[in-house]
């Protein structure tokens, strides 16, 4: 029995994952890597997306992860992308509401606390922050320009009418 998910954008709109509960096997698509970093430079990635999927799919009683890049790992393999997913997300709230200039990336990169273990600051990694400050400014700019739920429109303007003449 092979069951085929979608749970919404991650790596990109389309990643589909096939589960094979009984041997216990996830074909995770690009959605997991195996050694490699996951790749957020795609014009529709979704990192918060992509983290909340990664969450569920740590959840999963599996044993073997096929990647879409890399060897055939295990569940680590879900937990290490999602841990780097969780601190590019971090990093890039951050960064914004710092205003780190594009510039100082590599810099605060090498900061300790902005630093992810077994990751070298090179350039992908620092791709895929700028790749994701952007996708953050984005989506933040969307949420401020939607509508708040509930909110009551304003009186509606009643356009002057002219003076009488006497």
């Amino acid at each position: 029995r092979a069951a085929v998910y979608f749970l919404g954008p991650g790596h990109t709109n389309g990643d589909l994952i096939v589960l094979l509960p009984e041997e216990k096997i996830l074909f995770s698509g690009d959605l997991v890597v195996n050694g490699r970093l996951p790749y957020l430079q795609s014009a529709d990635s979704d990192p918060h997306g992509w983290e909340q999927i990664l969450t569920r799919l740590a959840t999963l009683d599996v044993e073997k992860i096929v990647p879409g890049h890399g060897k055939v790992g295990t569940r680590q393999s879900v937990g290490d992308s999602l841990a780097y997913l969780r601190k590019i997300n971090e990093l890039s709230k951050l960064f914004i509401e710092t205003r780190v200039p594009d510039e100082l990336y590599e810099m605060k990169l090498r900061e300790p606390d902005n630093r992810i273990t077994n990751v070298i600051v090179g350039p992908d990694h620092i791709a895929n922050v700028r790749a994701a400050v952007k996708l953050e400014r984005a989506r933040l700019e969307k949420a401020s320009a939607a509508p708040t739920p509930g909110a009551k429109p304003g009186p509606k303007a009643t356009p002057a009418r002219p003076a009488k003449k006497s």
